[in-house]
């Protein structure tokens, strides 16, 4: 089951706040190859595989594509308060990816789907760091000399409809009847507060109160199920006075 940790998906030029989205397993292939240079990372990727890095909270990190050029970077802003900014900008005349990150703090981990001119599609798993500067450079596989893209697996082809669905539930507003809250801890209730659904999936909702003084932190793998497929919430603390909402995708039966 894919574990929710953090999750961005941003458009070019666009400022978006994180959803907190993780997931289970990274392949040895996809862990990166360090350069001599401080701060290079390389990859050599088919399309729809996805790679870890990291994104600097304080400078610039360029995303660089042997012999392809970006096309752009989806996201989904769920206008909750806490998340990272990432402002997402494309390179006209190197076809590069520049990002930069507002209020985010390290450990944090985003992730963003990237497209390129010859119609692959990466996913980052970027965790946020108080480092300088960064650049990340990826090679295609299956794209040399005018090749199509190998596509992606079935299983990632699975991770990923689930992460789109995830991605459009955060800027929905859930529909049904509000439970009575549930008392889980000293000063903080729980409540379910509806679902949505689509393509086959559902997204049941639940909202945090937490009125004591201090931050509480959100135990995601108290919602994990058997039929739970991934949990979802835009913060991964509840603020001292305050709120916060986390989301299961199930399959619809």
């Amino acid at each position: 089951m894919p574990r929710v940790e953090n999750l961005a998906w941003a458009l070019v030029g666009a400022c978006v706040a994180a959803v907190i989205f993780t997931f289970s397993g990274i392949a040895d292939d996809q862990v990166p190859e360090q350069s001599r240079e401080w701060g290079q990372s390389h990859f050599r990727l088919a399309d729809g595989e996805r790679f870890p890095a990291t994104l600097s909270i304080s400078e610039v990190t360029r995303i660089s594509f042997d012999g392809d050029r970006v096309a752009g970077v989806r996201s989904a802003q769920n206008g909750e308060a806490g998340g990272p900014l990432i402002n997402w900008e494309r390179d006209d005349a190197t076809g590069d990816l520049y990002g930069v990150v507002s209020g985010g703090r390290p450990g944090q981990v985003i992730s963003a789907f990237i497209t390129t001119e010859r119609g692959a599609t990466y996913q980052a798993l970027f965790t946020l760091a108080d480092q300088p500067a960064a650049q990340i450079f990826i090679s295609g596989i299956g794209s040399e000399g005018g090749q199509a893209p190998v596509r992606a697996g079935r299983a990632q082809v699975h991770e990923q409809r689930i992460v789109e669905f995830a991605v459009w539930a955060a800027g929905q507003t859930p529909q049904g009847r509000r439970s009575r809250p549930e008392i889980i801890a000293e000063g903080v209730s729980l409540s379910s507060i509806g679902v949505v659904e689509r393509d086959g999936l559902m997204a049941r909702f639940f909202e945090f109160s937490n009125i004591t003084a201090a931050n509480v932190d959100i135990r995601h793998e108290a919602f994990a199920d058997v039929a739970v497929l991934a949990v979802v919430s835009s913060l991964d603390e509840i603020p001292a006075g305050g709120r916060a909402r986390v989301f299961t995708v199930m399959e619809v039966r």
